[in-house]
């Protein structure tokens, strides 16, 4: 069933297509099985893909969420989507990828998705899409500007100048294979490195799973569990094992002063080729402007189905 079929005998979600066309950004809807053919776009994806029509833009994707995706990119799209969509009880994933438009132009996005059951179509996933080539570039100028920088430190001190130069509120390392801590783990406040576990106020402890238990007392109880199975030694071991060297996990977590941050930690996975041991580095992000944004589009989302449902009834 094609974007004009599946309009047509839908009438009930579509004859909301102005809303959709009046969104800031691209919006898009996707089967969540096989080919994952899409079946609703806005014009706002074809100026962004540089298409004049929907056909042209069909031939350049393949009418599918898989030709959306840069093909260097699929691979680690596709399974950061469905590990966010598992761990996630809102069915939420947000990932940045790249894209190749009709000019050949390679521009980066972000990606917020919902997967939602549709009585007809099974299920889908409801996708706002927007351009970050702008950020992506300046990052990319701020990188080459502390390349020498980095180049010149030593390899921990490389480590701190990594996390810091990525935005990064804290960093850890870990020995995976003996559930060892290593080195610091630092709370950045500005100029300032704190320990973490003086700002959370605990006793820093030797053991990477005691330390995981600390920190997870900060999680909200309703997702501790989660927490704990998303950054045990076993889990990340297991990554390690099936090619996955940079897993990450998003989660809310009180720091020192009380305040609630939704965390977005990413795991840097290796093998000291000296002992043989599977080690990891920790960086933790700030991604609480993020979260807004995926709940103002929660909102869209909600209403969109709402008025769906009006319709059709």
């Amino acid at each position: 069933m094609g974007d004009s079929d599946y309009m047509e005998n839908n009438i009930g979600k579509f004859t909301i297509n102005d809303i959709m066309q009046g969104i800031p950004g691209g919006f898009f809807i996707y089967r969540a099985n096989g080919n994952e053919e899409l079946i609703y776009v806005n014009d706002a994806m074809l100026h962004l893909f540089r298409c004049e029509t929907k056909e042209e833009f069909q031939e350049l994707t393949g009418n599918s969420f898989k030709g959306i995706v840069h093909p260097d990119d699929l691979e680690r799209v596709e399974a950061y989507i469905a590990h966010q969509i598992e761990g996630d009880p809102r069915a939420l994933d947000y990932v940045e990828y790249r894209i190749v438009r009709k000019d050949g132009e390679i521009c980066w996005v972000e990606d917020f998705g919902h997967l939602v059951h549709d009585e007809t179509e099974g299920d889908v996933f409801y996708v706002f899409i927007s351009d970050i080539t702008e950020r992506i570039k300046k990052l990319d100028r701020e990188r080459i500007r502390h390349q020498k920088m980095i180049d010149e430190a030593s390899s921990r001190e490389r480590q701190y100048m990594t996390a810091i130069t990525s935005d990064a509120i804290a960093m850890y390392e870990v020995n995976l294979s003996k559930d060892l801590m290593e080195g610091k783990a630092t709370r950045f406040k500005g100029d300032e490195e704190i320990s973490i576990a003086e700002d959370m106020g605990f006793s820093m402890p030797s053991r990477y799973s005691e330390f995981m238990r600390c920190l997870g007392m900060r999680v909200p109880g309703n997702s501790r569990q989660d927490y704990y199975d998303h950054c045990s030694p076993e889990y990340l071991l297991s990554c390690y094992e099936k090619g996955m060297l940079d897993p990450y996990y998003n989660f809310w977590i009180q720091d020192g002063s009380g305040r609630w941050i939704y965390a977005h930690k990413i795991f840097v996975i290796s093998k000291n080729e000296i002992t043989g041991d599977i080690v990891a580095i920790a960086l933790i992000k700030d991604y609480s402007e993020i979260r807004k944004g995926q709940d103002q589009n929660i909102k869209q989302m909600e209403m969109i189905q709402a008025l769906s449902v009006d319709y059709a009834n």
